[in-house]
Parts: C-alpha cells; sequence; structure tokens
C-alpha cells in the first residue's frame, strides 16, 4: 500500500509563531491558511472552528483543549506535537502526517482521513468514533483505550502498534492486520460480527478466544 505524503514546498513556507493572527487574516480575506510553518506555539482553551489549512507544518506545538472543529486539513504535517483532549471533530484530513505527536484524550470523532500517516505517536483514549480511514497507516503508536467504535477502515496498514483496551463497536476489521501489534482487551459488539476477517498472529488468537469464551487448553 503507498500512501501519499503532505506535498510540501519547503522553500515557499513562510515561518510563524502567530496563529492567531493567521487564522484571523484567513478569515478576513476569506482564504486558506497556506504555506506556513507553525512553530513552537502553545494555545489552551481557545477555538478555530471552520478553518481550512493548505500545506502547513506544525512543529513542536502545544494545542491543549483547543477546538479545530470542523476544520480541513490538507497537505499538513504535524512533527513534535502535543494535541491533548483538543477537538478534532468533523474534521477532514487529507495526505496528513501526524509524526512523534501526543493526542491523548483527542477528539477526532466523524472525521475522514485520505492518505494519512500516524508515526511514533501517543493516542491514548484518542476518540475516532464514526470516523472513515481511506489509504491510512499507523506505526509505532499507542491506541490504546482509543475508541474505533462505527468506523469504516478501507487499506489500513499497522504496524508494531498497541490496542490494548482499544474499541471497535461495530467496526469491521476484515482484512486488518493486526500481527505486528499488540492486541489485548479489546471492546467489541456482543455478536462478535467485527473480527470476521481480521488477521491475527497465534497468540492473539488465544486473546481473542477468550473474549468469544473459548477455552484453550495447551
Amino acid at each position: 500500500m503507498k500512501i501519499a505524503k503532505p506535498n510540501l514546498n519547503w522553500s515557499m513556507l513562510q515561518e510563524s509563531d502567530d496563529l492567531h493572527f493567521l487564522i484571523d487574516q484567513s478569515i478576513m480575506d476569506n482564504e486558506d491558511v497556506s504555506l506556513k510553518l507553525i512553530k513552537g506555539v502553545y494555545l489552551e482553551d481557545v477555538n478555530f472552528d471552520d478553518v481550512a489549512f493548505d500545506q502547513v507544518v506544525f512543529e513542536n506545538c502545544n494545542f491543549i483543549n483547543v477546538s479545530f472543529e470542523k476544520a480541513s486539513f490538507n497537505d499538513v504535517l504535524f512533527q513534535s506535537c502535543d494535541l491533548s483532549n483538543s477537538n478534532f471533530s468533523d474534521n477532514w484530513f487529507n495526505r496528513c502526517t501526524f509524526k512523534n505527536v501526543k493526542s491523548t484524550g483527542g477528539d477526532f470523532g466523524g472525521s475522514k482521513f485520505i492518505h494519512t500517516e500516524i508515526e511514533n505517536s501517543n493516542f491514548k483514549y484518542a476518540n475516532f468514533t464514526e470516523s472513515k480511514f481511506d489509504t491510512c497507516s499507523m506505526a509505532k503508536c499507542d491506541m490504546s483505550d482509543a475508541f474505533f467504535s462505527n468506523c469504516k477502515f478501507k487499506l489500513l496498514g499497522l504496524n508494531e502498534s498497541k490496542f490494548i483496551r482499544t474499541e471497535f463497536f461495530k467496526t469491521p476489521l476484515n482484512k486488518i492486520d493486526f500481527t505486528s501489534c499488540e492486541l489485548e482487551g479489546i471492546r467489541i459488539s456482543s455478536e462478535f460480527r467485527e473480527l470476521k476477517g481480521a488477521v491475527v498472529n497465534m497468540y492473539q488468537a488465544a486473546e481473542l478466544a477468550k473474549i468469544l469464551g473459548i477455552v484453550i487448553k495447551v
């Protein structure tokens, strides 16, 4: 599976540490926030809803309890950022990369992820309920206690990630390969339909057997 990287012209990016100004200017001009390197910004308890970002890099930013509800991110890189408890619900992510990101308790519910990579990141307790993933990957990530209820996965690649007590309620896992990941205590429906077609190793199968009420004798 080939995932398209963010299309970034680094030589054209203008560095800024004033996100408030950039967003106010974009609203006034009715234009996207584009071609920016937003570096070292710390924000807490502010709202930036319905904002569009195009060809933007967020580097070493801390957005704590910040709302980006119904925003769009096209060709965007989040590098070494803290997005904990921030609201990215009903967002559009296209050709985006989250690298070395902390987003514990982040809300991404109802969002659409297309050609998006999440690498070396902590998304514990994050909410992805009713989100859609198309040609995406998660590598060396911690998705423990995260919520993937009623999600749709199309071409999702997983590598060395943690899914401990993760909820997949009513989310089909057909053709999702968990074999390189930690899979333990996941939460699914009582009918267990989510597991149909999931790819697991024998140790994970033994763990899943507990959910199904099966006792395996060695």
